[in-house]
Protein backbone atom coordinates (compact mmCIF):
# COMPACT_ATOMS: atom_id res chain seq x y z
CA UNK A 1 0.00 0.00 0.00
CA UNK A 2 1.07 3.35 -0.59
CA UNK A 3 3.06 5.18 2.13
CA UNK A 4 2.07 9.00 1.62
CA UNK A 5 4.18 12.11 2.47
CA UNK A 6 1.56 14.57 3.86
CA UNK A 7 1.18 18.22 4.77
CA UNK A 8 -0.08 18.94 8.10
CA UNK A 9 -3.55 20.61 6.54
CA UNK A 10 -5.06 20.53 3.20
CA UNK A 11 -6.13 24.59 2.46
CA UNK A 12 -9.75 24.96 1.51
CA UNK A 13 -11.09 24.69 -1.91
CA UNK A 14 -13.02 27.22 -3.61
CA UNK A 15 -15.16 25.32 -6.05
CA UNK A 16 -19.09 25.18 -5.78
CA UNK A 17 -20.36 21.85 -4.95
CA UNK A 18 -23.88 20.51 -4.53
CA UNK A 19 -22.89 19.42 -0.30
CA UNK A 20 -20.68 20.24 1.76
CA UNK A 21 -19.90 17.18 4.34
CA UNK A 22 -19.03 18.56 7.89
CA UNK A 23 -17.42 15.93 10.53
CA UNK A 24 -15.41 17.15 13.43
CA UNK A 25 -13.18 14.34 14.57
CA UNK A 26 -11.23 13.47 17.72
CA UNK A 27 -10.45 9.75 19.28
CA UNK A 28 -10.27 6.51 17.18
CA UNK A 29 -9.55 7.34 13.33
CA UNK A 30 -11.24 3.87 12.08
CA UNK A 31 -15.02 5.39 12.84
CA UNK A 32 -14.01 8.48 11.00
CA UNK A 33 -12.51 6.17 7.90
CA UNK A 34 -15.71 4.00 7.99
CA UNK A 35 -17.89 7.10 7.81
CA UNK A 36 -15.89 9.14 5.37
CA UNK A 37 -15.38 5.96 3.01
CA UNK A 38 -19.62 5.18 3.52
CA UNK A 39 -20.83 8.40 2.35
CA UNK A 40 -18.53 8.51 -0.93
CA UNK A 41 -20.00 4.59 -1.37
CA UNK A 42 -23.20 6.54 -1.15
CA UNK A 43 -22.53 9.74 -3.30
CA UNK A 44 -20.70 7.74 -5.88
CA UNK A 45 -23.65 7.09 -8.72
CA UNK A 46 -25.77 9.90 -6.83
CA UNK A 47 -25.16 12.63 -9.48
CA UNK A 48 -24.10 15.29 -6.97
CA UNK A 49 -21.22 17.14 -6.45
CA UNK A 50 -19.60 17.01 -2.68
CA UNK A 51 -16.35 17.81 -0.82
CA UNK A 52 -15.54 17.04 2.59
CA UNK A 53 -14.85 19.74 5.25
CA UNK A 54 -13.25 18.26 8.31
CA UNK A 55 -11.53 19.63 11.48
CA UNK A 56 -9.45 17.18 13.79
CA UNK A 57 -8.83 18.19 17.22
CA UNK A 58 -7.58 17.39 20.23
CA UNK A 59 -3.62 15.96 19.20
CA UNK A 60 -0.38 17.42 18.93
CA UNK A 61 0.12 15.41 16.17
CA UNK A 62 -1.55 13.90 13.61
CA UNK A 63 -1.27 10.00 14.22
CA UNK A 64 -0.08 7.87 11.08
CA UNK A 65 -3.88 6.67 10.71
CA UNK A 66 -5.02 9.82 10.28
CA UNK A 67 -2.19 11.02 7.83
CA UNK A 68 -3.19 8.02 5.30
CA UNK A 69 -6.79 8.72 5.63
CA UNK A 70 -6.31 12.61 4.88
CA UNK A 71 -3.93 11.69 1.94
CA UNK A 72 -6.44 9.40 0.34
CA UNK A 73 -9.25 11.61 0.47
CA UNK A 74 -7.57 14.31 -1.07
CA UNK A 75 -6.62 11.82 -3.78
CA UNK A 76 -10.07 11.45 -4.47
CA UNK A 77 -10.03 15.42 -5.39
CA UNK A 78 -13.22 15.32 -2.40
CA UNK A 79 -10.90 17.31 0.22
CA UNK A 80 -12.55 20.64 0.47
CA UNK A 81 -10.44 21.41 3.74
CA UNK A 82 -8.49 19.59 6.21
CA UNK A 83 -8.36 21.51 9.58
CA UNK A 84 -5.79 20.48 12.52
CA UNK A 85 -6.46 22.31 15.95
CA UNK A 86 -4.59 20.76 18.57
CA UNK A 87 -6.66 22.19 21.56
CA UNK A 88 -9.28 19.63 22.57
CA UNK A 89 -12.18 21.87 20.62
CA UNK A 90 -16.33 20.73 21.51
CA UNK A 91 -18.20 19.17 18.61
CA UNK A 92 -20.30 22.35 17.60
CA UNK A 93 -17.02 24.71 17.92
CA UNK A 94 -14.82 22.37 15.30
CA UNK A 95 -17.93 21.94 12.98
CA UNK A 96 -18.37 25.68 12.61
CA UNK A 97 -14.61 26.41 12.02
CA UNK A 98 -14.77 24.47 8.76
CA UNK A 99 -18.39 25.58 7.35
CA UNK A 100 -16.63 29.22 7.28
CA UNK A 101 -15.86 28.52 4.22
CA UNK A 102 -17.81 25.61 2.56
CA UNK A 103 -18.90 25.46 -0.84
CA UNK A 104 -21.38 23.04 -0.68
CA UNK A 105 -25.45 24.77 -1.72
CA UNK A 106 -26.01 22.12 1.33
CA UNK A 107 -23.98 21.23 4.31
CA UNK A 108 -24.40 18.06 5.31
CA UNK A 109 -23.35 16.58 9.07
CA UNK A 110 -21.97 13.80 10.89
CA UNK A 111 -20.14 12.66 13.73
CA UNK A 112 -17.39 10.59 13.23
CA UNK A 113 -18.97 7.09 13.64
CA UNK A 114 -21.75 7.34 11.41
CA UNK A 115 -23.14 5.54 7.98
CA UNK A 116 -26.10 6.56 5.52
CA UNK A 117 -28.34 4.40 4.46
CA UNK A 118 -27.91 3.92 0.84
CA UNK A 119 -29.84 6.78 -0.85
CA UNK A 120 -29.28 8.96 1.64
CA UNK A 121 -27.30 11.98 0.36
CA UNK A 122 -30.01 12.26 -2.82
CA UNK A 123 -32.78 12.02 -0.92
CA UNK A 124 -31.76 14.88 1.82
CA UNK A 125 -30.49 16.76 -1.49
CA UNK A 126 -33.65 16.22 -2.71
CA UNK A 127 -36.49 16.08 -0.27
CA UNK A 128 -34.50 19.75 0.89
CA UNK A 129 -35.05 21.17 -2.82
CA UNK A 130 -39.06 20.17 -3.23
CA UNK A 131 -40.14 21.03 0.30
CA UNK A 132 -37.79 24.31 0.38
CA UNK A 133 -36.33 23.42 3.80
CA UNK A 134 -33.68 25.04 5.30
CA UNK A 135 -32.71 22.40 8.25
CA UNK A 136 -33.48 19.06 7.67
CA UNK A 137 -32.47 15.89 10.46
CA UNK A 138 -32.66 12.28 9.30
CA UNK A 139 -33.38 9.63 11.86
CA UNK A 140 -31.02 7.55 13.72
CA UNK A 141 -30.29 3.57 13.98
CA UNK A 142 -27.99 2.31 16.24
CA UNK A 143 -28.50 -1.12 15.27
CA UNK A 144 -30.39 -2.31 12.47
CA UNK A 145 -32.03 -4.68 14.49
CA UNK A 146 -32.78 -2.16 16.17
CA UNK A 147 -35.97 0.58 16.01
CA UNK A 148 -35.84 4.06 14.84
CA UNK A 149 -35.17 7.10 16.76
CA UNK A 150 -36.87 10.17 15.56
CA UNK A 151 -37.21 14.10 17.28
CA UNK A 152 -36.62 14.79 20.80
CA UNK A 153 -38.97 15.00 23.74
CA UNK A 154 -37.80 18.30 25.07
CA UNK A 155 -37.31 18.58 28.70
CA UNK A 156 -36.52 22.14 28.68
CA UNK A 157 -38.29 23.69 32.20
CA UNK A 158 -36.12 21.05 33.93
CA UNK A 159 -32.37 21.19 32.52
CA UNK A 160 -33.08 23.36 28.83
CA UNK A 161 -32.57 19.44 27.27
CA UNK A 162 -34.14 16.20 26.17
CA UNK A 163 -35.80 13.52 27.79
CA UNK A 164 -35.19 10.62 24.72
CA UNK A 165 -36.73 10.58 21.40
CA UNK A 166 -40.11 9.81 20.04
CA UNK A 167 -39.76 5.82 18.57
CA UNK A 168 -42.63 6.66 16.26
CA UNK A 169 -42.74 9.25 13.18
CA UNK A 170 -45.82 11.52 12.93
CA UNK A 171 -45.84 10.26 9.59
CA UNK A 172 -43.81 8.40 6.84
CA UNK A 173 -43.46 12.05 4.92
CA UNK A 174 -40.92 14.70 5.99
CA UNK A 175 -42.54 16.74 8.71
CA UNK A 176 -41.72 19.78 10.90
CA UNK A 177 -40.26 19.22 14.23
CA UNK A 178 -38.84 21.23 17.65
CA UNK A 179 -35.63 20.03 17.99
CA UNK A 180 -33.47 16.50 16.97
CA UNK A 181 -30.26 14.77 17.19
CA UNK A 182 -27.41 16.40 15.61
CA UNK A 183 -25.43 13.11 14.73
CA UNK A 184 -26.75 13.91 10.95
CA UNK A 185 -28.76 16.44 9.58
CA UNK A 186 -28.55 18.61 6.84
CA UNK A 187 -29.15 22.71 6.03
CA UNK A 188 -28.92 24.96 3.69
CA UNK A 189 -25.83 26.80 3.75
CA UNK A 190 -27.42 30.41 3.13
CA UNK A 191 -30.18 29.71 5.87
CA UNK A 192 -26.78 28.19 8.09
CA UNK A 193 -25.04 31.52 7.69
CA UNK A 194 -28.02 33.65 8.01
CA UNK A 195 -28.32 32.29 11.60
CA UNK A 196 -24.54 32.35 12.04
CA UNK A 197 -24.96 28.36 12.79
CA UNK A 198 -23.41 26.81 16.06
CA UNK A 199 -22.31 29.58 18.90
CA UNK A 200 -18.63 29.17 20.14
CA UNK A 201 -19.45 29.39 23.52
CA UNK A 202 -20.23 25.96 24.43
CA UNK A 203 -17.88 24.33 26.24
CA UNK A 204 -17.53 20.01 26.07
CA UNK A 205 -20.78 18.28 26.17
CA UNK A 206 -24.37 19.24 25.68
CA UNK A 207 -26.55 22.26 24.84
CA UNK A 208 -25.67 22.67 21.16
CA UNK A 209 -28.67 20.98 19.62
CA UNK A 210 -31.58 22.76 21.50
CA UNK A 211 -30.04 26.11 20.95
CA UNK A 212 -29.44 25.58 17.09
CA UNK A 213 -32.36 23.91 16.50
CA UNK A 214 -34.77 26.71 18.45
CA UNK A 215 -32.91 29.45 17.36
CA UNK A 216 -33.45 28.48 13.81
CA UNK A 217 -37.01 28.12 14.64
CA UNK A 218 -36.98 32.10 16.29
CA UNK A 219 -35.47 33.54 13.47
CA UNK A 220 -38.17 32.48 11.00
CA UNK A 221 -36.59 29.19 9.31
CA UNK A 222 -38.28 25.85 9.57
CA UNK A 223 -36.84 22.20 11.32
CA UNK A 224 -37.91 19.08 9.60
CA UNK A 225 -37.12 15.69 9.89
CA UNK A 226 -37.49 12.87 6.99
CA UNK A 227 -38.25 9.19 8.43
CA UNK A 228 -36.84 7.78 5.35
CA UNK A 229 -33.68 9.56 5.48
CA UNK A 230 -31.89 7.54 7.78
CA UNK A 231 -28.03 7.24 9.45
CA UNK A 232 -26.48 4.58 11.33
CA UNK A 233 -24.66 6.39 14.56
CA UNK A 234 -22.30 4.35 17.20
CA UNK A 235 -23.31 4.47 20.40
CA UNK A 236 -20.59 2.64 21.93
CA UNK A 237 -20.22 2.86 25.86
CA UNK A 238 -19.94 6.31 27.20
CA UNK A 239 -16.72 6.88 29.68
CA UNK A 240 -16.82 10.60 30.13
CA UNK A 241 -19.35 11.82 32.81
CA UNK A 242 -21.56 13.74 30.58
CA UNK A 243 -24.45 14.39 32.25
CA UNK A 244 -22.77 15.40 35.71
CA UNK A 245 -19.63 17.86 34.41
CA UNK A 246 -19.40 20.92 35.03
CA UNK A 247 -19.60 21.67 31.69
CA UNK A 248 -23.11 19.95 30.74
CA UNK A 249 -24.76 22.15 33.48
CA UNK A 250 -23.41 25.20 32.45
CA UNK A 251 -24.17 24.69 28.58
CA UNK A 252 -27.37 23.79 29.78
CA UNK A 253 -27.61 27.61 31.46
CA UNK A 254 -26.23 28.91 28.41
CA UNK A 255 -28.85 27.81 26.65
CA UNK A 256 -31.30 28.73 28.33
CA UNK A 257 -30.54 32.37 28.34
CA UNK A 258 -29.53 32.34 24.51
CA UNK A 259 -32.53 31.08 23.47
CA UNK A 260 -34.97 32.14 26.28
CA UNK A 261 -33.41 34.71 27.89
CA UNK A 262 -33.20 35.73 31.94
CA UNK A 263 -36.82 34.01 32.72
CA UNK A 264 -35.38 30.91 31.14
CA UNK A 265 -32.27 30.51 32.76
CA UNK A 266 -34.20 31.41 36.55
CA UNK A 267 -36.61 28.70 35.70
CA UNK A 268 -33.60 26.06 34.39
CA UNK A 269 -31.78 27.38 37.52
CA UNK A 270 -34.32 26.84 39.71
CA UNK A 271 -35.26 23.61 38.60
CA UNK A 272 -31.39 22.16 38.74
CA UNK A 273 -31.69 23.95 43.02
CA UNK A 274 -34.45 21.68 43.45
CA UNK A 275 -33.28 18.21 42.27
CA UNK A 276 -30.33 16.46 43.87
CA UNK A 277 -27.14 16.57 41.75
CA UNK A 278 -26.12 12.85 41.62
CA UNK A 279 -21.72 13.21 41.65
CA UNK A 280 -20.03 10.39 40.86
CA UNK A 281 -17.15 8.99 43.07
CA UNK A 282 -13.80 11.24 42.55
CA UNK A 283 -15.79 14.15 40.68
CA UNK A 284 -15.38 18.07 42.71
CA UNK A 285 -18.20 19.80 40.78
CA UNK A 286 -18.25 23.78 41.09
CA UNK A 287 -21.59 24.93 42.97
CA UNK A 288 -24.53 24.96 40.78
CA UNK A 289 -24.95 28.90 41.58
CA UNK A 290 -21.53 29.79 40.34
CA UNK A 291 -22.15 28.12 37.51
CA UNK A 292 -25.39 30.06 36.67
CA UNK A 293 -23.59 33.20 37.26
CA UNK A 294 -20.40 31.74 34.82
CA UNK A 295 -23.07 30.96 32.35
CA UNK A 296 -24.79 34.07 32.24
CA UNK A 297 -22.18 36.33 32.08
CA UNK A 298 -20.60 34.34 28.97
CA UNK A 299 -23.44 34.17 27.34
CA UNK A 300 -25.27 37.88 27.62
CA UNK A 301 -23.52 39.22 24.70
CA UNK A 302 -24.93 36.56 22.43
CA UNK A 303 -28.25 35.85 23.81
CA UNK A 304 -28.90 39.95 23.41
CA UNK A 305 -27.80 39.46 19.71
CA UNK A 306 -30.21 36.82 19.32
CA UNK A 307 -33.05 38.93 21.19
CA UNK A 308 -32.98 41.32 18.90
CA UNK A 309 -33.30 39.60 15.87
CA UNK A 310 -36.22 36.61 16.52
CA UNK A 311 -39.12 36.65 15.51
CA UNK A 312 -40.99 36.12 18.90
CA UNK A 313 -40.50 34.64 22.06
CA UNK A 314 -39.64 31.17 23.28
CA UNK A 315 -42.75 31.06 25.42
CA UNK A 316 -44.81 32.07 22.16
CA UNK A 317 -43.03 29.68 20.23
CA UNK A 318 -43.90 26.93 22.32
CA UNK A 319 -47.42 27.71 22.27
CA UNK A 320 -46.99 27.96 17.97
CA UNK A 321 -45.81 24.19 18.00
CA UNK A 322 -48.70 23.44 20.44
CA UNK A 323 -51.15 24.88 17.93
CA UNK A 324 -49.47 23.78 14.81
CA UNK A 325 -49.32 20.07 15.30
CA UNK A 326 -45.11 20.11 16.42
CA UNK A 327 -43.96 17.26 19.37
CA UNK A 328 -42.23 18.70 21.88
Amino acid sequence: MEIPKLFPSTPASTDPVDISIIIAHRGPEMGLWMTIESCMMDLENSGLSYEFRICSNGEDKLSEDMKRIKHFVEKTGHMGEFLHVVQPTSPPSARQMVTENANGKFLFFFDNHCLPYPGYFKRGYDVMEAYHIDFLHSTTRFFAGEGTNYEYKLSLKRDFWTLEPYREPLTEQPYRIAVAGHGGFAVRNSAWKECRGYWEGFEGYGGEETYTDLKFWLFGKEVWIDPKMIHLHWAGQRTYKRHFTDDYFKNMYMGANCIGGDEWLARVFSSTMRCSRFVPNGTKPTPIYDLMVAAQKKSKEHAAWIAKRRKMTLDELLVWFDSNGIRH
